[in-house]
């Protein structure tokens, strides 16, 4: 999440076989022939084999989020992985995040599970 940019509105994410794609997008406004908001992309682009754990299989798949309430989910991760960092250490199991989705307008549940602390959000 630190390569997208801050003022980016929405983030794409695309699955297809054996790559991750992470698209970060602005929408240009503009006023009359002045250009209040530039449009803006960037793009992160990842190995399947660098995910812990995946079951999307052959399938591709392609997702969208607004970037700000995405973050947000990141974020409260990132604050749970750091108070829990000390209870893993003892348990010898890794805290991992799940995101499980079916079809497209259905909703996305992200899981958080640590061996002492399970938290589910759908956006």
């Amino acid at each position: 999440m630190d390569m997208v940019p801050s003022g980016a509105d929405n983030l794409n994410i695309e699955a297809k076989l054996k790559k991750l794609t992470f698209l970060a997008n602005t929408n240009q406004i503009a006023k009359g022939s002045n250009y209040l908001k530039q449009p803006m992309l960037s793009s992160v682009l990842m190995s399947v084999d660098d995910l812990f754990r995946t079951t999307l299989g052959e399938i591709s798949v392609c997702i969208n989020f607004r970037l700000k309430e995405f973050r947000n989910y990141i974020n409260l991760i990132a604050a749970f992985k750091r108070d829990l960092r000390l209870s893993s250490e003892y348990s010898g199991e890794e805290p991992t995040v799940e995101v499980y989705f079916l079809e497209a307008g259905d909703p996305v549940l992200f899981r958080f599970k640590d061996s002492e602390v399970t938290c589910f959000k759908s956006p």
